[in-house]
């Protein structure tokens, strides 16, 4: 079975607010007792199975508080995030985060003027562990980043061009800033505006992340060997795509041809044959009829599982009935690795392509 990562390009990245739990996949058999009232069904032998082999795109790290997210430390230095940016706040002569408390009317709160408040500095730090990390392929992704000035270990960086989530996420390539150990980000704002509120940033790069002492620490990336939750394999915070892979050896194209996956978490399953989208699985009995795409011979079938971008955004510390609101963003103090409320994404067992008569 080959297991891979799907890469995302930029511009079909898209940001996802609210975001309801996804049901858990179960282990039963109503898809196969289905079938079996309409065919007999036998197994196809598989002609060969190629080992695990990773394809990863863009792995995110977010930084603030000690959080991750799909490769990720996010860690805001002596207090959390949302602490830090009401204290911004208060600094300037609010009472609180404007964007989480007060309601506007007009235009009244985006327009405020705020030109007497001071400047602050946000900084934020990851943790690279040891071994051959990529850190070529590094970048940070931040929002607005115009409206500071951006420093990696002390050294200024500029947005590119490249964008993920939304527009004004833009990418920062920092892989010859980054160095094994502790690193630093801070954003450095000459005076306080409406619009410096703090948010999440992200480190992007090909990586994984693993829970080293209560604390999310950056990695080599490896590659998969077997079926598990993205977060056990190193993928906690991936919010795209991962590939499974099987070669069937198909004789007989004049009968019907069923994949079955039922043991799945995420929110839809493609098919893929011979490099060609055949279709979904995303929901009871979790079968595809592939029969029209399928030749005499070697069959490239692939399964790919599509996560989301819960994980990726959060929230990761409060738990939440499908509504989400700015409160459920908000933690006393940091939280341990441990502690973050992760769903569990990816192929629980193997899919299998059925053969009728």
């Amino acid at each position: 079975c080959r297991i891979g990562r799907q890469r995302q390009p930029d511009h079909l990245a898209h940001r996802e607010v609210h975001q309801d739990k996804h049901e858990n996949r179960r282990n039963d058999n109503t898809g196969l007792h289905f079938l079996q009232r309409l065919v007999r069904l036998r197994a196809l032998r598989r002609s060969r199975c190629l080992p695990a082999v990773v394809h990863r795109s863009r792995v995110a790290a977010g930084l603030d508080r000690l959080y991750n997210r799909l490769c990720v430390t996010r860690v805001f230095v002596v207090l959390d995030r949302h602490a830090a940016g009401k204290q911004i706040y208060l600094n300037a002569g609010l009472q609180d985060n404007p964007w989480n408390r007060a309601i506007q009317y007009g235009s009244d709160i985006v327009n405020m003027d705020l030109s007497a408040a001071p400047g602050f500095t946000a900084t934020y730090k990851f943790t690279v562990g040891e071994g051959d990390v990529d850190l070529a392929s590094m970048k940070i992704l931040v929002e607005r980043s115009w409206l500071y000035t951006v420093k990696v270990n002390g050294t200024p960086v500029r947005a590119g061009h490249g964008w993920l989530v939304d527009e004004d996420f833009k990418t920062m390539g920092i892989g010859s800033l980054v160095k094994p150990g502790e690193n630093r980000i801070e954003l450095v704002a000459d005076h306080t505006t409406v619009d410096t509120e703090l948010g999440a940033v992200y480190v992007l790069g090909n990586f994984d992340v693993v829970n080293r002492g209560e604390k999310w620490v950056i990695v080599p990336a490896h590659k998969y060997d077997r079926l598990a939750d993205w977060q056990e394999l190193g993928a906690p915070f991936y919010p795209w795509e991962m590939r499974y892979s099987k070669f069937y050896d198909v004789q007989d194209t004049g009968k019907r041809h069923w994949v079955k996956a039922d043991r799945w978490n995420g929110s839809v399953a493609e098919v893929w044959v011979n490099d060609r989208k055949v279709g979904v699985i995303f929901s009871d009995p979790y079968t595809l009829d592939i029969t029209p795409y399928l030749t005499k011979g070697g069959n490239h079938v692939e399964l790919r599982v599509v996560g989301s971008m819960q994980n990726f955004i959060g929230p990761h510390h409060r738990a939440y009935d499908g509504y989400v609101g700015p409160n459920c963003w908000e933690v006393d103090s940091p939280k341990k690795a441990s502690e973050y409320r992760l769903t569990p994404f990816g192929l629980q067992s193997d899919f299998t392509l059925y053969e009728g008569v």
